[in-house]
């Protein structure tokens, strides 16, 4: 399989992964196995780079774990939907 439509694949599965992802310490996240449904894989940021305990990672290949964290980081922090309304909407400003 070429290397692009490897890429592709982990980032498929990161997306179905993404939403089941539990930050455990600053810089460790715990993502579910897709081969084993018991199991989790630890994704740690170190020096800037995403690191996974996974089979494919410490193959070299593209990796859906660090995929799913990667899209939860690039996703920002979770809003409270009143918090975020209230900031988008310019009369809820006016009035305070």
């Amino acid at each position: 399989m070429a290397p692009a439509e490897r890429r592709r694949r982990a980032l498929d599965r990161g997306l179905f992964l993404a939403d089941r992802v539990a930050r455990v310490a600053a810089s460790t996240w715990l993502v579910p196995s897709q081969s084993d449904p018991s199991g989790v894989h630890a994704v740690a940021l170190v020096d800037g780079y995403l690191h996974c305990d996974c089979y494919a990672a410490a193959a070299g290949q593209p990796c859906a774990h660090r995929a799913a964290v990667c899209l939860l980081l690039l996703a920002g922090p979770v809003q409270d939907a009143a918090a975020a309304e209230e900031r988008s909407d310019p009369r809820a400003r006016r009035s305070a």
